[in-house]
């Protein structure tokens, strides 16, 4: 895409704009030439509906940004924690991933599990990013092929008990795995990046 925009004459401020829609819209850019030489360049943007989200996000920690890849805080332990109150009936005994869903969207850094904690809304893995300054865009058309499991919290958690449902949550789990298979991590991009476009 970038060889099309540069033969066009956009010069760098266009193609970073266009880099910034690619990211905050998790959608594709395609560059269409015409066939006639004085037509304009045509610029289609496929935004992808809330149902076919193709991308996740994550602001990194300072290990993962060393190693390039996501780290749970429990790595290699099972996905599951014990009740925790408060809770809405009908309620699980136990230990269960369902706990584990509640405590990871609770309180990560009390509650630690083998997930890592994703978010749908670039918007909101910026929030996350003002200290480290990187995020990650992840495929979500990878996570099954790489054996990543994903639990969305709105599907796990009674809405009242959502602590923060603007992120509308999403936790990854590579059952027994130290770290997340790189292969899954389309990019990963700086804070500043965006703030530029």
């Amino acid at each position: 895409m970038r060889q099309a925009l540069e033969e066009a004459g956009f010069n760098t401020r266009v193609r970073n704009m266009l880099r910034g829609i690619m990211l905050r819209f998790g959608c594709p850019v395609r560059v269409v030439k015409t066939k006639r030489q004085a037509a304009p360049l045509h610029l289609k943007l496929q935004i992808p509906r809330k149902s076919d989200q193709k991308f996740l996000y994550r602001a990194l920690r300072p290990d993962e940004i060393e190693r390039g890849v996501l780290i749970p805080k429990k790595p290699g332990e099972p996905f599951v924690d014990s009740l925790r109150f408060p809770q809405v009936f009908p309620l699980r005994f136990g230990e269960s991933p369902e706990h584990a869903v509640r405590s990871q969207q609770w309180d990560s850094d009390q509650y630690p599990t083998s997930g890592v904690s994703t978010t749908p809304h670039l918007k909101r893995a910026e929030h996350y990013a003002e200290h480290n300054r990187k995020i990650a865009r992840i495929a979500v058309d990878r996570l099954e092929a790489c054996g990543v499991q994903t639990f969305r919290v709105s599907k796990h958690v009674h809405a009242s008990l959502i602590t923060k449902p603007a992120d509308d949550e999403v936790i990854l789990v590579c059952p027994g795995a130290e770290y997340f298979p790189k292969d899954i991590i389309v990019e990963v991009f700086d804070l500043a990046d965006l703030r530029a476009d």
